[in-house]
């Protein structure tokens, strides 16, 4: 009888163990919140689609929701007629079943938008009108949407300031201010050199009252989280102070015309690299 009691006691805890490990498992599976943007103005759907025509972007368009996908390329846009030609697809299959098709979803991703956003995830619903000869080669009429949709996955053009631009983010924590060095920085957020230890400034943490002062452009007043917090080999020192971690923060609550400010600043600093690239011995090479 002891026996069969200790039996079922092992059955009963080994269950229990089985559960929580698949409850964390499965806690661990679950994705990260994501949210979207719809455009839905002429002149927002315009625009994304213009940048989509000129960075001649791949297109990836399924067919009534079969699983298999097919890839084209937009060709032309017809605001007037309402219509957006794109490319035969490929495989070619495709266009026999997009004949015969009541709907079709579009998906693309433009590299970098005119903002410095990077690798901006957008789709769209369409609908097939007709198939054509477009400049010597067979295409594909479709329905211009009457919304698109982008997928918020912030990623700024991100820069680090030349050696002649002293660029600082300044805080306090608990009364007391601190100025430190930019490493770099983009319309989403900053990263700064520090010597702060854990117990003053440590990942989580929001930081209220930031101000980053940029040579050439007003005072940027914004809000900024901790997101991490990673150790430099070898420590040094910068102004006099010595640093042991590089900070990244993104910035919360900041306004539209403080972001604007930074992505202008960040947009020039790449440009001058780029001139500077260019005129390079190496770029000649």
């Amino acid at each position: 009888m002891i026996a069969f009691f200790i039996s079922l006691l092992l059955i009963v805890v080994g269950t229990i163990l089985v559960l929580i490990i698949a409850s964390r498992k499965k806690a661990r599976q679950i994705p990260k919140e994501v949210t979207y943007d719809e455009l839905s103005t002429e002149q927002r759907i315009k625009n994304v689609l213009t940048l989509c025509l000129n960075y001649k972007t791949v297109l990836t368009v399924g067919i009534e929701g079969r699983q298999f996908k097919y890839t084209s390329y937009l060709l032309a846009i017809d605001l007037k007629e309402k219509v957006l030609i794109i490319d035969k697809l490929i495989p070619e299959e495709g266009n026999l079943l997009l004949k015969d098709s009541e709907y079709l979803t579009v998906s693309f991703i433009i590299l970098e938008d005119k903002v410095g956003r990077r690798n901006i995830p957008y789709d769209f619903n369409s609908q097939f009108v007709k198939a054509i000869m477009f400049k010597g080669s067979m295409a594909n009429v479709i329905k211009l949407p009457n919304k698109i949709t982008r997928r918020q996955r912030r990623e700024y053009l991100r820069v680090k300031p030349p050696s002649k631009d002293n660029v600082y983010i300044f805080f306090s924590i608990d009364g007391i201010e601190y100025k430190e060095k930019v490493f770099d920085i983009s319309g989403g957020g900053v990263a700064f050199f520090t010597g702060l230890t854990d117990s003053v400034l440590k990942v989580g943490m929001t930081l209220k009252d930031v101000k980053i002062s940029i040579p050439g452009v007003p005072t940027i007043e914004t809000m900024a989280l901790i997101r991490k917090k990673e150790r430099v080999e070898g420590h040094g020192y910068i102004d006099g102070k010595r640093v042991t971690h590089i900070c990244g923060a993104k910035f919360v609550e900041i306004s539209n015309e403080a972001r604007d400010l930074i992505i202008k600043y960040v947009v020039n600093v790449e440009r001058e690299e780029l001139r500077r690239f260019r005129s390079s011995p190496v770029a000649e090479d």
